[in-house]
C-alpha cells in the first residue's frame, strides 16, 4: 500500500480568461486561432501559459487489489457508489468478472464470471450506476446486465442490438460501441461501422442517439464524432491498419446531466453541446506543442522486443514508411467528473508523464499536475485511465512482478492560493 503517500503538485495560477465570443474576437486574434476554431461562435479564448488559481494535492489513501487472493488481470473500468465502495471491472478475455471492495480496501465480493449465461461476461467495457443499480456493458455479447447494488443479484438483461435496430437504414450495418448513462435514466449511445482493412479510408463518423431504459430509441441522430486516425500499410503483403501515439483522435465525455464535451486532439479546443446535441460554446487555449522525433516511434520496441529481432524488424519495416508530423497533438485524454470539471491530459516534452489540466465547467483553469503516462508507447483510442467521483480520483498501475493491476484511490484537495 502507498501508506497515505502525498503527491504534491503545488501550482500557482491566476486565470485571466479572455472570454471572447467569436463576434467579439478581433481579426488579429482570429488569425492566431487554428482553422477549426476560426468560425466558431461563443468561443472563449484563454491566454497562453495561464497560472492556476489553486494548488492541487492528490493524497493516495487506499489500494484495492494487489493481494495474493485478489488478482486483477485487466482494468476495463472503475466506478464507486454512494457508499464509496469501489467496483472494478476485470475485462480480461477468459477471466471476466467484477470485483467489489469496501471503502477501507477489504474485499466484499465477486459479481458474475466469464461466460455467456445470465449475469456472465465475455468482454466488459463500461460500468454505470443509477438508482441503486449497477449497469455492466458487455460489447462482445451486445448486452447490459443490470444488478442490484444492495444484493448484487441480477435484475435485468438489456439487448443493446435488437433486431429493430438492425433493420433501420442508418444503423443496419453499425454496432453500438460507446455508451453514456445520464442522470435522467436515458442512454446516449454511439453507433459505428466495422473497421475494414483497406487502403481507401471510408470509415464513417460514430452516430449518437438517445435510448430510454427500455432500450427504445427516442431521438433522431443528435451528435456525431469523427473516427480516430489510422495508418494503412501493406509491407510484406501484410495489410494492416495501425494507430500511432502521435495520431489525432476524437475525444468525448458526457456530464451526468447529458451535456457533451468533445475535442479533436490536435488542438486544445473543447466544444460543448447540450443534452440534445446542440452546439453551445467552445473553449480554446493556445498551446506550446511538443516537437516529435520520429526515431522515438521507430525504436520504441527495441527493449521490449530485444529477444525477438524478427518482431523488431517487422515493426520498423512499417514504422519507417509513415509520414510523421512535426509536432505531437495537444491532448491525450478528456474526462468530465461528477462536478462537471473538465480534466485534460496534455502532451509535453516528457516521454513518461502527461500534464493534466483541471478546468471548471466554463473552461477556467483550476489546477495542473503531472501524472505518469507513456507518450511514445500509449496508442490512441485506449480509453480513460482515470475516474473522478465523490471527491476522489481512481486510477491503476501495472505491477510487473505478477502482471496484475493495482487500483488506488486518491483524495483530491484543491486549496485556493
Amino acid at each position: 500500500m502507498h501508506s497515505f503517500l502525498k503527491l504534491h503538485f503545488a501550482l500557482l495560477f491566476l486565470v485571466i480568461g479572455i472570454s471572447a465570443c467569436a463576434n467579439e474576437t478581433t481579426e488579429d486574434k482570429k488569425s492566431e486561432l487554428p482553422e477549426s476554431a476560426k468560425n466558431l461562435t461563443n468561443l472563449t479564448v484563454y491566454p497562453e501559459d495561464p497560472e492556476p488559481e489553486y494548488e492541487i494535492e492528490l493524497i493516495a489513501e487506499q489500494d484495492f487489489g494487489g493481494s495474493d487472493s485478489i488478482y486483477i488481470s485487466y482494468v476495463s473500468d472503475i466506478i464507486s457508489d454512494e457508499e464509496n465502495r469501489v467496483i472494478i471491472a476485470d475485462g480480461a478475455r477468459g477471466k471476466c468478472k467484477i470485483h467489489v471492495f469496501n471503502p477501507d480496501g477489504s474485499y466484499l465480493r465477486t459479481v458474475g464470471r466469464n461466460g455467456r449465461g445470465p449475469g456472465e461476461f465475455i468482454a466488459i467495457k463500461n460500468l454505470f450506476i443509477l438508482n441503486n443499480k449497477l449497469f455492466v456493458l458487455d460489447h462482445h455479447l451486445k448486452r447490459i446486465s443490470v444488478f442490484s447494488l444492495s444484493s448484487f443479484e441480477l435484475l435485468d438483461t438489456i439487448n443493446t442490438h435488437p433486431n429493430y435496430l438492425k433493420q433501420m437504414e442508418d444503423l443496419g450495418s453499425a454496432s453500438p460501441l460507446d455508451f453514456h448513462l445520464r442522470d435522467d435514466g436515458n442512454f446516449l449511445v454511439g453507433f459505428a461501422d466495422q473497421i475494414l482493412i483497406q487502403e481507401n479510408d471510408i470509415r464513417k463518423d460514430t452516430k449518437y442517439f438517445i435510448f430510454n431504459n427500455e432500450w427504445e430509441i427516442i431521438s433522431e441522430q443528435i451528435f456525431s464524432r469523427p473516427p480516430h486516425q489510422y495508418y494503412y500499410s501493406n509491407v510484406g503483403n501484410r495489410p494492416s491498419l495501425r494507430t500511432y501515439s502521435f495520431m489525432n483522435q476524437s475525444l468525448m465525455d458526457v456530464a451526468a446531466d447529458g451535456t457533451i464535451f468533445s475535442a479533436w486532439s490536435e488542438d486544445f479546443l473543447i466544444k460543448v453541446h447540450d443534452t440534445n446535441g446542440n452546439y453551445l460554446r467552445s473553449i480554446y487555449y493556445p498551446f506550446n506543442y511538443s516537437r516529435l522525433n520520429k526515431d522515438d516511434i521507430i525504436n520504441k520496441h527495441d527493449e521490449y522486443l530485444e529477444n525477438s529481432p524478427e518482431g523488431i524488424k517487422r515493426w520498423k519495416d512499417v514504422a519507417q514508411t509513415v509520414d510523421y508530423p512535426d509536432f505531437w497533438p495537444a491532448i491525450q485524454n478528456l474526462i468530465v467528473d461528477d462536478k462537471d470539471r473538465i480534466w485534460v491530459a496534455t502532451k509535453t516534452d516528457s516521454k513518461t508523464e502527461f500534464e493534466w489540466w483541471v478546468l471548471n465547467n466554463q473552461g477556467k483553469l483550476l489546477a495542473k499536475f503531472n501524472w505518469p503516462g507513456e507518450k511514445v508507447s500509449q496508442n490512441i483510442g485506449n480509453g480513460k485511465t482515470m475516474k473522478i467521483r465523490n471527491g476522489y480520483l481512481y486510477t491503476y498501475i501495472f505491477q510487473e512482478e505478477d502482471a496484475s493491476r493495482l487500483v488506488t484511490r486518491y483524495l483530491i484537495d484543491l486549496t485556493p492560493k
